[in-house]
This record gives C-alpha cells, sequence and structure tokens, in this order.
C-alpha cells in the first residue's frame, strides 16, 4: 500500500505580496518532481497555508492533547481515543490555524512509501504502527531539512527575505493515505513585524531559480555545506546580539568557501585575514563598490571584536550588517547558479 510521508515547513510574514494579505497566486503552488529523490516531489505554495496542512496540523495537536491528557489520568475510562481526538477537534484546545501571519511561504518535501498492509491499523487519526512511524519520520527528518533549507535560502534571494522572518510550522511530519484522515505526531513547538503590500512575487523567476537549484548535482552547491541553515537562522532572529552573529557568521563563512574559489590554486593562504578574503569577493562580485563594502566589513570587523570582549552591540549596527549579509549571500548564491548549465 501507498503511503505519502511529508516533511512540512511554513514561514509566516506580516508583509505580503498583492492587494491584500494572504492572496494566493495563480501559478500556486510550484512543484518539483522527483526532487530531491526520484520518488519524491517537493511543493511550495504561497500566500495561504494549504487546508490539507492547517487539518492536518490540527489533527497533531489533537494527538498530542490526547497524549497529554493520558500523561496526567485525564481520559474518561469508557472513551475511545478516536472519540476523544474528535472532541479536541471540535473545540479550539489550541488547534486553531490562524497565527495571524499576512503571507505564507510553505515548503512540503513528500515522498512514496510502500507499506504492508498489516502496519494500517483500524484507528481513524493514528493508523500506522508505531514502528513504522518512528522509521519513518527518522528517515524523512534526515534529509529533507537540508534541501528545505536550501531552496528557501535560494528562494529568500528571488522573494522579499522578509517573507522568511517567522517558522509557523517547523519541520513537522505528516502521513496520508487515500481515504485515511492525514495526521501527523506532537513534537516540541518551534519558535515577527511590517506590512507593506508587494504588487506580484517574481513567480518566472522564483520558479526558474528552484528548478536550477533542483537539477544541480549535489556537488553544484557543495560549497555552500551549511550556509543556508545559518542564513535562514539570521532572518528568522529577533534578538539583536544573535542577529547580528548569525549575519556575521553567513559573511564570514562565505569569505572562506568562496575566496579560495575565486582566487584559484597556488595562493598562499597561510594566516590570511577574513578582511582579505572579504575584499576578494567585494572586487569579483561588486567590483564598482569593492572600496566602500570593504570600509564597512572593516568596521563590522571590529565589533565583533567589541562584542566579544564584552561590549554592546550600538542602535542601528544591525541594518548594516543584515544588509551585506543579504547582498553577499544572493550575489554568491546567484554565482553559483550561472555555472549551471
Amino acid at each position: 500500500m501507498i503511503v505519502i510521508v511529508q516533511a512540512i515547513r511554513a514561514y509566516g510574514s506580516s508583509d505580503y505580496y498583492g492587494l491584500s494579505p494572504r492572496q494566493v497566486p495563480d501559478e500556486n503552488p510550484l512543484i518539483i518532481d522527483r526532487f530531491p529523490k526520484p520518488r519524491h516531489r517537493t511543493l511550495i505554495h504561497f500566500g495561504l497555508l494549504p487546508t490539507d496542512i492547517v487539518r492536518g496540523n490540527k489533527v497533531r495537536l489533537a494527538i498530542g492533547r490526547f497524549m497529554l491528557d493520558g500523561l496526567f489520568g485525564g481520559h474518561d475510562a469508557d472513551t475511545l481515543p478516536d472519540e476523544r481526538i474528535d472532541r479536541y477537534l471540535q473545540g479550539d484546545d489550541g488547534t486553531q490555524s490562524d497565527t495571524g501571519h499576512n503571507w505564507y511561504v510553505t515548503f512540503v518535501v513528500e515522498k512514496e512509501i510502500d507499506i504492508e498492509d498489516t502496519a494500517i491499523g483500524v484507528g481513524r487519526y493514528v493508523w500506522l504502527d508505531h514502528g513504522t512511524l518512528d522509521t519513518q519520520i527518522e528517515a524523512i527528518l534526515d534529509e529533507a531539512p537540508y534541501y528545505i533549507d536550501l531552496l528557501a535560502a535560494h528562494a529568500s534571494t528571488v522573494i522579499d527575505p522578509r517573507m522568511f522572518e517567522d517558522v509557523v510550522l517547523s519541520d513537522r511530519v505528516f502521513f496520508s493515505l487515500a481515504g485515511r484522515e492525514t495526521f501527523g505526531l506532537p513534537v516540541a513547538k518551534a519558535s515577527a513585524t511590517l506590512s507593506v503590500g508587494r504588487q506580484t512575487i517574481p513567480f518566472s523567476d522564483l520558479d526558474k531559480c528552484l528548478r536550477k537549484v533542483a537539477n544541480a548535482s549535489a556537488s553544484s552547491h557543495s560549497w555552500l555545506s551549511s550556509i543556508p541553515d545559518v542564513h535562514l537562522a539570521a532572518l528568522n532572529e529577533r534578538d539583536s546580539w544573535k542577529q547580528f552573529y548569525w549575519s556575521f557568521a553567513v559573511l564570514e563563512m562565505l569569505c572562506r568557501k568562496l575566496a579560495p574559489r575565486i582566487e584559484g590554486p597556488g595562493i598562499d593562504r597561510t594566516d590570511r585575514a577574513l578582511r582579505d578574503d572579504f575584499a576578494v569577493l567585494a572586487h569579483h562580485l561588486f567590483p564598482q563598490h569593492a572600496d566602500e563594502d570593504v570600509a564597512l566589513f572593516a568596521a563590522l570587523v571590529k565589533l565583533r571584536n567589541k562584542i566579544h570582549s564584552g561590549g554592546t552591540i550600538p542602535e542601528g549596527s544591525i541594518v548594516p550588517i543584515r544588509d551585506l549579509h543579504l547582498k553577499y549571500f544572493s550575489a554568491a548564491t546567484g554565482m553559483m547558479l550561472r555555472k549551471i548549465t
């Protein structure tokens, strides 16, 4: 029997595209077949949270309430699990779907798995045996978050990065089967604002960008390594010190990974200063503004060193490092994509 396993991450923003909040583009969703693997496909939804995901998340939270009540003796002795979960779904009980955001970007990595009929139970809400659940949750979470990071990071260079500021659903796993209720198991919650409408999402550019990423060989973007998840952490962060730290970390990783690739072999990099690596990037990616960017980066290095020595972040220092981080991350990923045929 074929069961669909989905790894889902949703971002929410108080900003939005369109003439009013939560407008769904005509092209929605963007679908990339056979990515990241042959029996997978990836969907990216825009505007509203998809109704099937909203329902699946309500069921997930209701199952969590059932489990919590069982732990603390809150169940009626004569009530079956499905009946109890039905009661939770009929009330609010933390199952509301509206997180208060004006626009959502939802990534869904799904794959087909073959399940023995004996593993399919009769329960309405939890219809897979726990051994299968544990195995499949672990398997998809071993691979999907990396690819969601990769696509989200690239998407944030095409559409406004503020669309990725809040994670409203963080790498949840849902199970679907024709004729059965979509469900997921509860996990601890993962952890926004502005409201300027944007006329249209650059869907054609986004589609072209993400398909190019999906079709690239693993070695084509291997240099990115862990940079996408650090980039997304910077977009999600609200604490000024942590935001400075994450944005600086992105710039430092870009320097160390890209400068050697730009300069090529045969360059003595012994005791190479970070500022020198950034200068290589700046003159390669933005030659007309390189001197200005290098001076700004040097000031940010001094500020970073001061913070490490116990200093505080001066008011107004977040915007410059965030802007520099977004500028160079976008340019670096664009450089990578241009080299992919």
